[in-house]
């Protein structure tokens, strides 16, 4: 059994716009480029939606379900709401580095119970297809052996052990941040009953990072080196930002002090983190996210989701942090980070890292998602060895500024006659 196998790709297919199947292969780094409505953010919710699928359902169900349409990732969203319009089911597919793969269609009919019309289980060469029973919608029966009958009424229910051991830890190992977030608070309470992990949405990224500078963890050391190179400010959690409640819990202050070439030979003042501007506030469960994957503690094979990591980011803030993630990437060779974006600056500052070497074109993926005739689609785009993009990239991207440039250009001469 392999608790060491990662995720090395995803197939979907009838999966919300998009219709024909499509697979995205999970790398160290993974990129989803694209126009705003063409589907990205459908696809970077998709892993934590079928993660918290796979997670064991401690509550009962008004109807049963195989999915879980309570994940955030959907917010609100049902079966109908991501079924493509045209189709009846929907196909969804895992594969590991173990060589290990489930694929299954989910099916639901008005207030019907979901049930599986479709189950693949692959194990090297070897492929088994299941088809539900006619005599009980959680029983399946393998379509080349009678004999082969398996009962399945949720997914870590089943029965093969190593797959069973690889749906269980990638149910655990999507850390997801979403595009909504919430700003960093400029007060916690650290103490007993104090959840730390950041959530989805930013919250309690004050609580994480003081118990990794407590435990003195290399990254809040990577954290502080990306606050330095952003804003020339670093943490400093001490007695004096910290007071205790009459619950018996402590108060800590978010706040952060100048470096010391910037003290300008003056006391250090201390700044909420809040205060030193939106773009660092929204970026900072990123850079928490990202560097405990980086420093193993969130798991033996963890996968990073990151929508729109450059929310009110300056461009030469995004290189930055651009710069920052694939130097996670660098340090655990087991972490996935999948990002999605529509920032020129961010993708200009990846394909400077594989000038630099910094970034391999082994370990890099990057898709352009598209829209047309109301269908979403994601193509594969590919990179030399120099940075250049020379595949499955439109012509018309990151033309706007220069056909801004040329609008304004010709309104100042029509203006001069």
């Amino acid at each position: 059994m392999n608790e060491n196998s990662c995720l090395t790709s995803v197939t979907f297919e009838n999966y919300r716009a998009f219709k024909s199947k499509s697979t995205i292969r999970i790398n160290k780094l993974t990129l989803l480029f694209g126009y705003n409505n063409a589907g990205k953010s459908a696809l970077i919710r998709m892993l934590p939606f079928l993660a918290d699928s796979f997670k064991n359902k401690k509550t009962s169900e008004y109807t049963k379900s195989y999915m879980d349409y309570t994940s955030s990732s959907l917010r609100g969203a049902l079966f109908e709401d991501i079924r493509h319009k045209s189709a009846r089911k929907i196909r969804f597919g895992l594969k590991w580095s173990d060589d290990l793969g489930i694929s299954f269609s989910i099916q639901q009919n008005g207030m019907e119970p979901e049930y599986l019309s479709e189950l693949i289980l692959s194990k090297g060469a070897i492929v088994n297809k299941y088809e539900m029973s006619l005599d009980s919608k959680d029983s399946f029966e393998n379509i080349q052996d009678d004999s082969d009958v398996i009962i399945l009424k949720s997914f870590n229910e089943i029965s093969d052990g190593e797959l069973k051991t690889n749906i269980i830890n990638y149910s655990e190992s999507i850390h997801w941040v979403s595009s909504t977030r919430v700003h960093p608070p400029r007060e916690f309470e650290i103490g007993i009953g104090v959840k730390i992990g950041v959530n989805p949405d930013g919250s309690r990224v004050g609580e994480t990072i003081w118990h990794l500078a407590e435990n003195k963890s290399a990254s809040f050391d990577d954290i502080n080196n990306w606050l330095s190179k952003t804003c020339n400010r670093h943490f400093e959690f001490k007695s004096s930002s910290s007071s205790v409640t009459s619950a018996g819990r402590r108060k800590v202050k978010l706040e952060t002090v100048a470096n010391e070439e910037f003290e300008m030979n003056s006391a250090p003042v201390n700044i909420p983190i809040l205060d030193s501007g939106e773009g660092i506030a929204q970026a900072l469960p990123v850079v928490t996210i990202c560097a405990m994957a980086a420093n193993g503690e969130l798991g033996k094979c963890p996968i990073v989701v990151i929508e729109q990591p450059e929310l009110h980011l300056h461009p030469k803030a995004i290189v930055v942090l651009a710069n920052y993630i694939v130097e996670c990437t660098e340090k655990n060779v087991n972490a996935r980070i999948l990002v999605e974006t529509h920032s020129e600056s961010f993708l200009l500052a990846l394909q400077t890292a594989i000038i630099d070497r910094k970034l391999k074109l082994n370990d890099f993926s990057c898709y352009w998602v598209g829209r047309e005739n109301n269908e979403s689609h994601i193509q594969k785009v590919e990179f030399d060895s120099e940075g250049y993009i020379i595949g499955n990239w439109p012509q018309s991207v990151f033309r706007e500024t220069v056909n801004q440039s040329k609008e304004l250009l010709n309104k100042r001469k029509k203006m001069v006659l």
